[in-house]
């Protein structure tokens, strides 16, 4: 695991947070002696951050290997599909209409409500929350570094779900209307550079959802003060 800057504002002084010891996921890692998650806050911005990351190599070991280990069942796509319906719905309330261009710059009809909408789902896992939008009438994409997940969700769901890590380099000459980042942001090792990424990747009238953690409401309690 490597040391970090900053993401936000370069410094490297920062404040301990939190430390996770024998984290469930890194103890799958080969080779790392300290499977723990620590947690700073950058004494110049504020922001909160994990510190140390993964080496680039552990990454590749992490999330295309060793982070989802077994294929989802019925029940837990049952479950899913639940939260992600209500997600989708969250989405095209809170965001309006997005506008959907012809080759002319134009929406149709004028209202962007044609259908079409083109989305892509970065670290889409098994396709659960494309195949609710899938199912509103949406055109979908997803990437997924978990090559097993990947194709499993294209199988199950007649998605098409790219293997791998994405940047501006995937999907080559394509545009979407909407891209969704939802529980991926915070597991980037350069999030300013995802964040880069996916606004090359936007149309003109694109939008960006991204879903992450909150301090104040952690899965594990951080802090006396935690709610």
């Amino acid at each position: 695991m490597k040391a970090n800057s900053c993401y936000l504002c370069g410094s490297e002084t920062f404040e301990h947070l939190v430390t996770f010891p024998d984290d469930p996921y890194l103890k799958r890692l080969s080779g790392l002696k300290e499977p723990s998650v620590t947690y700073v806050v950058c004494r110049t911005c504020g922001f909160v951050f994990q510190n140390p990351t993964l080496e680039p190599q552990e990454l590749d070991e992490m999330y295309g290997e060793k982070y989802r280990k077994d294929l989802p069942d019925e029940e837990f796509i049952s479950r899913n599909t639940v939260f992600t319906d209500g997600r989708v719905r969250w989405i095209e309330e809170h965001l309006g209409p997005v506008p959907v261009l012809t080759e002319g710059g134009q929406a149709p009809g004028g209202n962007g409500s044609a259908p079409g909408k083109r989305v892509l789902d970065v670290g889409c896992g098994a396709g659960v929350l494309l195949n609710s939008f899938k199912r509103r009438g949406w055109t979908v994409k997803g990437v997924e570094p978990t090559a097993a997940y990947a194709e499993f969700g294209s199988r199950r769901f007649d998605i098409p779900i790219t293997p791998g890590f994405f940047t501006e380099a995937s999907f080559p000459g394509e545009t979407f209307d909407l891209i969704t980042l939802s529980q991926v942001l915070e597991h980037a090792t350069d999030p300013g550079q995802m964040l880069r990424d996916c606004r090359a990747k936007l149309g003109p009238t694109g939008r960006l959802f991204v879903g992450v953690p909150t301090l104040l409401r952690p899965q594990r309690p951080i802090h006396v003060n935690t709610l």
